[in-house]
């Protein structure tokens, strides 16, 4: 008995001594990655270039963290840019900053934020700068299930390569400064109360073990805690994961015009907790709205099982 406990308590010190390694190895690990993102430039993952970030604790951008100086802020004080003095008005300075950790200067000007006058359902921008936000021909025509559908950017290629970069090279450190630029255009189009339940549109499990995550998850909790920094009345404080489910492996719907999207994920989905979202009025966050196919299937469904009222929020709107 005295050799067993004597080998038990020399493998317990050996574990011990593995253990203090591990912590020493992984927090040397830490300090060597924060030097190097300190001293060394970054790569911009829109176009590639060596260029040097903004230092993130830049006294210009910091100020009251409540929703409406968050709202009222401008872009003004971030050097380089690339905003033009209309941009200006709608990105807050924290939203620049997070996306310019990652984006050098001159990408950022491909940042293009949405701006009224835009369709007051589906938010897609009007091509003339004139006049008050209405609703367009097409939801006139055809009616939407969802109450109104509002983007972060415009979509073009910087967000292209973001996205891609986001949802099929496993950038999730992009989920930040995503969540940043959503909590800005949730403080332009909503006020905190509008929202009871923030939803995902979801994957199906197959493309979600593919990929590893889902990209539409990681941006509601994003959203979400950006929300709960710069809003002090926010109620939003969790994301409910499981309420919506999609039952049926779709195909991509890049590529596909209009009808094959509204052909391709109908019937895609399903609610799986009714009383989750019943009486509730839901902010489903994708990362990009293209025909809206997906986001109003989803609305359908949720509406169906007793949902008040669905809203959208996406990263992109496609014009």
């Amino acid at each position: 008995m005295g050799g067993s406990e004597a080998a038990a308590g020399t493998i317990g010190k050996t574990n011990t001594l593995l253990e203090k390694r591990k912590g020493l190895e992984s927090g040397f690990r830490r300090v060597f990655h924060a030097l190097a993102a300190t001293l060394l430039p970054s790569r911009c993952m829109g176009c590639g270039i060596l260029f040097n970030p903004p230092a993130a604790g830049n006294p210009s951008l910091n100020g009251p963290v409540t929703g409406g100086a968050y709202a009222d802020k401008t872009v003004s004080s971030v050097t380089g840019n690339g905003f033009d003095d209309e941009s200006q008005r709608n990105v807050s300075p924290t939203a620049v900053l997070n996306m310019a950790q990652w984006v050098c200067p001159r990408c950022i000007a491909g940042w293009v934020p949405v701006m009224s006058p835009l369709c007051s359902v589906c938010g897609t921008p009007f091509n003339s700068r004139e006049g008050d936000d209405h609703v367009c021909g097409e939801c006139l025509q055809v009616p939407k299930n969802l109450r109104m559908a509002r983007a972060a950017a415009i979509y073009t290629p910087l967000t292209l390569t973001l996205l891609h970069g986001f949802k099929y090279n496993s950038k999730i450190q992009l989920a930040g400064p995503f969540g940043a630029m959503l909590a800005d255009a949730f403080v332009r189009f909503w006020d905190v109360g509008d929202v009871d339940l923030v939803l995902p549109v979801p994957l199906h499990r197959r493309r979600f073990r593919r990929r590893g995550f889902n990209q539409a998850y990681l941006l509601a909790k994003a959203l979400i805690r950006q929300l709960n920094r710069i809003e002090s009345e926010s109620t939003i404080t969790t994301v409910e994961r499981g309420a919506l489910l999609r039952t049926r492996r779709t195909a991509s719907q890049t590529g596909l015009k209009r009808k094959g999207r509204l052909q391709n994920i109908k019937d895609a989905f399903r609610v799986k907790k009714t009383a989750a979202i019943k009486d509730r009025c839901i902010l489903l966050i994708d990362d990009i709205y293209t025909t809206g196919a997906t986001v109003n299937e989803c609305a359908k469904v949720l509406l169906g099982s007793g949902a008040l009222r669905v809203d959208v929020l996406t990263v992109a709107r496609a014009v």
